[in-house]
């Protein structure tokens, strides 16, 4: 489970279990060149304590203020944080932009949202955020940050809401209700946070209130095949990167919890049970990383056909070329093997089992954003879509 749902909202509920509160600061938009992007959170405790950032620096240090103030009252704020003199002033050449940062108390009143219970009329009784978030199902939380002028709409008031629009919580106001569901709905397909504002009634006088909608996915998951010295380091930043990780191992002095504190399932079963039973969404990342050549090979055979997210094979050039045209002799069509990442990672030089596992998060991370970093598995991998396309001989390996 990803620390950065888990984790910080597992915080905010401890400290409400004892009837005190925090201060969440959330960047509600951003305009210009920011350090953070729309819906980065940072916690405040009353002591002064933080997990998370808005970015850091003077502006950050305006809103950690500004939450110790909203811990002592209550009352929701709004922070503008200017960013562009300050980074001016740090780095010369670089532009700065505005954030604004939506600051909110989060205590014992809020229990009910964050654990369940009573949620007001017309609630989902059985959803709340920290069950929704640990059993992977996607949410919206919605939260009134601005308004026009005086109203019924209190600052900070929330609503969650599932993929089919049902929803715990209320507004008070039934059309701003069903209005936001249903704009949540269409938050979560975007999987971004957004700002919207809405009319309070008929006419113009009534106003209007600004709602940010966050939505919380269940995180992606990277499926690694070998508990081995690559694979330790791994499971580590990929939880950093806030993946769900599993390990698979048939070893049990390898596959196991004292090795493996960051993996979230650690599976001890042989590659060919382990294949057939995963299940594989497009949110799924699998990396290769066995003890032995013949496991990655029917590992690989039997998941290419799959739609996840990311595919990635550990080896030697040789090696790899040996097995994409295995593949192929198979019938593997010249699709299904450009979907494959080998020789996995990045080409950083990478020699000790830390290095090689930093090169294979990046092209992972670079897979996840759609970024344009150059990929080991590139020059190989074109060079066998060359000679199979043109239907040359792939009988010796093309490595220059």
């Amino acid at each position: 489970m990803s620390e950065s749902l888990r984790g910080f909202y597992g915080r905010i509920d401890d400290v409400a279990a004892t009837g005190d509160r925090v201060a969440v600061a959330t960047i509600a938009r951003t305009r210009g060149s920011t350090p953070r992007e729309t819906g980065a959170k940072m916690i405040i405790r009353s002591a002064g304590e933080t997990l998370g950032t808005v970015g850091g620096g003077c502006g950050e240090a305006e809103v950690w203020r500004t939450a110790l103030d909203v811990i002592a009252d209550g009352k929701p704020r709004m922070v503008h944080v200017e960013l562009t003199e300050e980074i001016a002033m740090a780095s010369e050449g670089v532009c700065g932009g505005t954030l604004d940062v939506f600051v909110d108390a989060w205590g014992p009143d809020q229990r009910a949202l964050l654990r369940g219970g009573a949620l007001g009329p017309g609630a989902a009784a059985d959803l709340a955020l920290i069950p929704a978030i640990e059993a992977g199902e996607p949410v919206v939380l919605a939260t009134v940050i601005e308004r026009t002028r005086a109203s019924a709409v209190p600052i900070g008031a929330k609503i969650l809401v599932r993929s089919n629009g049902t929803f715990a919580g209320t507004f008070g106001l039934a059309t701003l209700d069903a209005a936001v569901a249903t704009d949540a709905v269409t938050a979560l397909s975007a999987d971004a946070p957004t700002t919207r504002a809405y009319p309070l009634g008929d006419r113009p006088s009534a106003g209007t209130v600004d709602v940010l909608l966050e939505p919380h996915i269940p995180p992606s998951e990277i499926v690694i095949f070998g508990a081995g010295h690559i694979a330790q380091p791994l499971a580590r930043l990929a939880s950093m990167c806030d993946f769900r990780v599993t390990v698979i191992d048939d070893r049990a002095t390898f596959s196991n919890a004292e090795r493996f504190p960051d993996a979230d399932s650690i599976v001890v079963a042989d590659v060919e049970s382990a294949v057939r039973a995963l299940r594989v969404t497009p949110r799924t990342y699998v990396v290769l990383v066995t003890r032995a050549h013949a496991h990655d090979v029917f590992a690989l055979r039997h998941l290419i056909h799959k739609d996840s997210a990311y595919i990635g094979m550990i080896g030697a050039q040789r090696r790899v070329w040996a097995v994409f045209k295995l593949l192929n002799d198979e019938g593997v069509s010249a699709d299904l093997l450009a979907k494959v990442h080998a020789p996995i990672g990045v080409d950083i030089g990478a020699e000790t089992p830390a290095e090689i596992a930093i090169s294979i998060m990046a092209e992972i991370v670079n897979t996840r954003r759609g970024g344009p970093a150059p990929v080991m598995s590139d020059r190989l991998r074109d060079r066998f879509q060359r000679r199979l396309r043109a239907n040359e001989s792939l009988d010796e390996p093309d490595l220059t």
